[in-house]
């Protein structure tokens, strides 16, 4: 939800029960499904009315061969469920990306690494224009940060929206080592290379109960700041003030240095409850960028997040041609909810085109819970989940089903909708057990395994969010959670009200339990 909505706690559940073994659909359960109404590629309505089916985006060949033999992969800037929605920015790993330039598949496949570049229209399997890229993985370090690949070379469809990230959080992992100005300047001008939309360095507050802001704390006293002192006037933790100031000072040389038009720049809010929200907010709105992104607890608490919205609006930050993105959030009541905000936003601000967007890393993270395959979305109003299946099984030693036919026990009921991927059609359940493919090396063939299974995925979660999406048209109200039923109506009367934040107190209680409803 928009923050369950924002909620998204958990990124991306798996299967529900990793004790039940995925199988293959047998052909004769075709039948039963027959009888249960479970189509085998949703959305198509099975009813053979050409129109009916159009309307519901029946996007794929349901025939695998035919699917295999389409010379262009779907273009989601053409799907009719993507109008008007917050769009999920993919986190492509640099593992990933760095794979696809030096990648050589089996012939066999009859697709090549190119074709594995979402941001390539021509792909034969699917072209995805929304994508996050984070300097914390592909500017670690000057030399890092000079290379360029498929993604960073800047030669894009102008559809193509790249959101580049900072590397704020690997710095305080200590991935990165953070040498004041000349690292926030090596970051800028890589995001400024290769980024259309690009966040500031911000000093998030998620490793200050770790510890991983102590460093920092420390720096500032060093410099002779009263950290103490001032922690004790403001009433802030010194962790909470050293990300402030940090952020700052990054902001201001952004402010300062950047080269105009070469990238949008996203201010950041940060913030673990409404008074750091709103504190930091305050000293960050002196640097007028081109957007916004929401971080820390924002994502979990909608009040929170309508109170700075409401605090843009009546200052003239919502304007024209912005962007808003939520950090770290990608379960499907996210993007129905977030759908649901920006369409309140449109509708009532002076921000009439304004663009919301969220990410995650959840197809990479599932590949690793043990080379896992998204198979589908459980869409039961009080579930709303993506669900996987294992893939690395000896049982599918030979088997030459393709792997959009892997499933998982549990997984028929009449809400479950599979997401069919182009890759799915191409490769088979034997392509992914433990074992070299001829003329590779196992340690090549783990590799593309890996690469290939983050790509279904990926294109999975298009496909997943895309079932949700449907739900934003009030004839499929019925479809979604009832934490979303009235969400829209709750929005509408944020933004028209008289008294937004009083109304925002009142209904503090209830906005919160929908940003906190389970994913």
């Amino acid at each position: 939800m928009a923050v369950s909505i924002l909620a998204g706690a958990n990124s991306m559940p798996a299967s529900s029960d990793k004790n039940l073994p995925a199988v293959v659909r047998d052909p004769a359960d075709a039948v039963d499904e027959q009888h249960m109404g479970v189509m085998g590629n949703e959305p198509r309505t099975g009813l053979e009315d050409s129109e009916l089916d159009q309307a519901v985006e029946d996007m794929f060949p349901r025939n695998p061969a035919k699917q295999r033999a389409l010379p262009q992969g779907q273009d989601y800037t053409q799907a009719s469920a993507y109008e008007n929605v917050a769009y999920y920015m993919p986190a492509l790993s640099s593992t990933y990306v760095d794979a696809l330039d030096v990648m050589v598949l089996p012939s066999r496949f009859g697709f090549s690494a190119e074709d594995l570049q979402f941001t390539n229209p021509k792909s034969k399997l699917c072209f995805y224009p929304w994508v996050l890229y984070s300097g914390g993985q592909a500017a670690k370090t000057p030399k890092l940060a000079k290379r360029r690949n498929w993604l960073t070379r800047g030669d894009h469809d102008p559809r193509v929206t790249l959101i580049g990230d900072s590397g704020g959080f690997q710095i305080q992992q200590g991935t990165i080592e953070f040498e004041g100005m000349p690292t926030v300047d090596r970051m800028l001008r890589w995001l400024e290379d290769i980024a259309t939309h690009s966040m500031v360095m911000d000093f998030p507050l998620a490793t200050i109960a770790s510890g991983g802001v102590d460093n920092h704390v420390q720096r500032l006293i060093s410099e002779g700041i009263e950290m103490e002192k001032l922690s004790k006037q403001l009433g802030f933790d010194t962790g909470f003030l050293a990300c402030l100031f940090q952020t700052t000072r990054n902001n201001r040389y952004y402010w300062k240095n950047r080269i105009p038009r070469k990238t949008k720049v996203l201010n950041i809010i940060q913030g673990r409850n409404e008074r750091e929200s709103k504190f930091w907010f305050q000293r960050m709105q002196q640097f007028r960028f081109d957007g916004w992104t929401f971080a820390g607890k924002h994502h979990s608490q909608l009040a929170m997040t309508c109170r700075r919205l409401i605090e843009m609006r009546d200052l003239g930050h919502l304007r024209q041609g912005q962007w808003l993105h939520f950090l770290g959030v990608s379960t499907l009541r996210v993007g129905v909810g977030l759908s649901m905000l920006q369409r309140a936003l449109r509708s009532y601000t002076d921000a009439k085109d304004i663009q919301l967007s969220f990410d995650s890393g959840s197809p990479v993270d599932v590949m690793r819970n043990g080379y896992e395959a998204v198979t589908g979305v459980d869409m039961a109003p009080d579930i709303w989940s993506f669900r996987s299946a294992r893939t690395r099984q000896a049982a599918h030693d030979g088997n030459q089903s393709p792997l959009n036919e892997i499933w998982e026990k549990g997984e028929r009921t009449l809400d479950f909708k599979r997401t069919m991927t182009a890759l799915g059609a191409h490769l088979t359940l034997d392509d992914f057990v433990d074992k070299p493919w001829a003329g590779f090396a196992i340690s090549q063939t783990r590799k593309l395994q890996q690469v290939l299974l983050i790509h279904h995925n990926t294109h999975a979660f298009f496909e997943g969010f895309r079932h949700a999406y449907r739900t934003l048209d009030d004839r499929n109200i019925l479809e979604r959670p009832k934490e979303l039923m009235c969400l829209p109506a709750l929005l509408d009367a944020v933004f028209t009200s008289e008294t937004p934040m009083q109304f925002i107190q009142e209904a503090e209680r209830d906005l919160n339990a929908l940003a906190l409803a389970k994913v």
